[in-house]
């Protein structure tokens, strides 16, 4: 069996159902792993001086994309790497992989690159802090023998942005559930499903979500709307219309059970988030039968196939917007059916893990 050196700034995510578990636990039944934990911490004056620029300056600092930080990893990295004999090395951390310097075949993992981010979400960073960042982006995306993009967003950004275009492709991730009951729950009325991933309710749509739903309500078309919020989502937003749940752990089995209760009782996942990469609740949706209802946004559209398995409305589209396209699926059954059906076979044919993994592990054993 071969050996891979598993490198990652996160191991705790790793024991608990996540993307980097879904991952791991591909990895884990067809090599040998290792891990690789990137620390935190660089040196004492690194850390004061963009916690200076955090602090006083209000400048938006990430210091894991540092040139410093990155300098340190890579070198933790090295030493490893010349100790003990690795076949490969998958990284989830761009900084480790950035300066370092061998001839173990790198496989990185990128479900969003720096540009992506910088040009989307994130907002505060100094010219010269945006230059230092890119540049390690890139350094890591030219050191690694094989990119692996969680979506075309991504992938053409690693080749319009940084000019790799011979070693890169698309491989979609999977559920964070492992969907073993998607059977239908019986319930009245319409069950519109919001799931939250812990972030900012707002950014993720949650009061466009709560808008559509009123406004739904409102048009009297012969069906009672119910939104079903899971998140850090106030309970003061609970009304007739709408259902608050709070965050939901899927490690903890009786908020789990609650979790895909709801998910088998919905009929349309609606997350007008304009704040994500490759969600993995589109992948619940397709494994539960739902169709979603989101923004053409980042990595969204390779989930979310418009006219398939959901519908992806441009990022300018309000509530009212969502409420024509919820309403049109539901006031036409057959067409509802059709994304149930396919949101299924879109599930089984591609979004899920082992086929995530049988197509990772192809890439791995090409490069040895």
């Amino acid at each position: 069996m071969k050996k891979l050196l598993f490198v990652t700034s996160d191991k705790v995510s790793i024991e608990k159902l996540s993307t980097q578990s879904g991952i791991f636990m591909q990895l884990k039944d067809k090599y040998e792993i290792d891990f690789f934990v990137v620390s935190r911490y660089c040196s004492l004056g690194a850390n004061v001086r963009y916690a200076f620029e955090s602090a006083v300056l209000k400048k938006r600092n990430l210091f894991h994309l540092s040139n410093p930080f990155a300098k340190k990893a890579s070198s933790q990295l090295n030493r490893i790497l010349k100790k003990f004999k690795y076949d490969c090395v998958f990284a989830l951390s761009s900084a480790a992989i950035a300066y370092v310097k061998t001839d173990v075949p790198i496989v990185y993992f990128c479900d969003a690159t720096f540009k992506n981010m910088v040009d989307c979400y994130w907002q505060g960073i100094s010219d010269k802090r945006i230059k230092e960042y890119d540049s390690v982006q890139l350094k890591a995306i030219q050191n690694a023998d094989h990119v692996i993009c969680s979506s075309e967003w991504a992938k053409n950004s690693v080749v319009n942005n940084y000019g790799i275009t011979d070693k890169v492709s698309i491989i979609h991730t999977g559920a964070s559930l492992d969907c073993a009951d998607t059977s239908v729950l019986e319930h009245e009325g319409i069950n519109l499903l919001f799931v939250g991933n812990g972030k900012n309710y707002v950014a993720q749509g949650g009061l466009t979500a709560i808008e559509c739903t009123k406004r739904l309500n409102s048009r009297q078309d012969g069906n009672f709307y119910r939104l079903h919020m899971v998140g850090k989502v106030p309970n003061e937003l609970e009304s007739n219309d709408v259902n608050v749940y709070g965050a939901l752990d899927i490690n903890v089995r009786e908020q789990k059970n609650m979790l895909e209760d709801l998910w088998r009782s919905a009929d349309i996942l609606i997350m007008p988030t304009n704040d994500e990469c490759a969600p993995s609740v589109f992948c619940d949706a397709s494994a539960y039968g739902i169709p979603s209802v989101t923004y053409n946004i980042g990595g969204a559209s390779d989930y979310v196939r418009n006219g398939e398995n959901g519908i992806c409305l441009p990022l300018d589209a309000e509530a009212e917007d969502f409420a024509d396209a919820i309403e049109e699926l539901v006031l036409s059954d057959e067409k509802l059916q059709q994304m149930k059906k396919r949101a299924e076979e879109i599930f089984i044919e591609e979004l899920n893990w082992p086929v995530f993994g049988n197509k990772v592990a192809e890439i791995i054993d090409s490069l040895n």
